[in-house]
C-alpha cells in the first residue's frame, strides 16, 4: 500500500516531534513551462515552505530574497530561480529581480536568484536548474494534494538523527496505520548517514 503524504503532515510532525528544528513540504514537477519572450525552459519547478531555503542553502544573489511567510499566506505569484535558469531566460549576468516571467502562461514576479553554489549530492537535481514557488501557490495552480517530499532538520544537527527518524516514522505510522519498523512504508533519506559514509 502506497503511503502518500500531505501538507497537514508537516504541521503534525512539527507538533509531535519537538526535536525537529526546521521542516518544509515539497511539491515538484518537470512539466511546467517558464517563458520570457521567445525563451522557453522546463526546469524542475518546486512548491516549498519558508524553512526550505535555510535547510538547503538557497542563498540569493545580492538584491534578491528567498520566499517569506507572506508569500505563502497570500499565495503570491513569486518565483526564486536557480542561477542557470536565470541565465538562460534573462541572459548571463542580468539582474531579473522584479522582472516578470510566465509559468504555464501565468505571470510570476522574480524575487531572487540563487547564488552559485557547489552541491555534492541532490535527491532531485541541482538547484541551479530549478525554480521555486510558494507551496500554497503551487497547490492552487496545480491542484496538488500529495507531497513529493518532506524535508527537515533536527535540533541536534548530525548527531542522534536516527532517533528523530524513528519518531517521524512513529507519528506517520499512527496516522496512516503501518508498522513503524517497516522502512519500506515511508522512504527516508537520512543525510547524516550519508555524511558519515562520505567523510569515511
Amino acid at each position: 500500500r502506497r503511503i502518500r503524504l500531505e501538507t497537514a503532515d508537516v504541521a503534525l510532525l512539527k507538533q509531535l516531534v519537538p526535536e525537529i528544528a526546521l521542516i518544509s513540504e515539497e511539491y515538484s514537477r518537470w512539466d511546467a513551462v517558464l517563458r520570457v519572450g521567445d525563451k522557453v525552459r522546463s526546469p524542475l519547478v518546486s512548491g516549498v515552505g519558508v524553512d526550505y531555503g535555510e535547510m538547503r542553502n538557497e542563498i540569493p544573489v545580492a538584491g534578491g530574497r528567498w520566499l517569506n511567510a507572506r508569500d505563502l499566506a497570500e499565495k503570491r505569484r513569486v518565483v526564486f530561480l536557480g542561477d542557470k535558469v536565470s541565465d538562460f531566460l534573462f541572459g548571463e549576468g542580468a539582474d531579473p529581480v522584479g522582472e516578470s516571467l510566465l509559468l504555464n502562461g501565468v505571470p510570476f514576479r522574480v524575487i531572487g536568484v540563487l547564488r552559485a553554489k557547489i552541491q555534492n549530492s541532490s535527491y532531485n537535481t541541482r538547484d541551479q536548474v530549478r525554480a521555486f514557488i510558494p507551496s500554497t501557490t503551487y497547490e492552487g495552480m496545480f491542484g496538488e494534494r500529495y507531497l513529493n517530499d518532506i524535508v527537515l532538520t533536527t535540533r541536534w544537527g548530525w548527531s542522534r538523527s536516527q532517533e528523530v527518524v524513528a519518531k517521524v516514522r512513529e507519528v506517520l505510522a499512527d496516522k496512516y496505520v503501518f508498522d513503524p519498523a517497516d522502512e519500506d512504508a515511508v522512504n527516508v533519506w537520512d543525510s547524516a548517514e550519508f555524511f558519515d559514509e562520505f567523510t569515511a
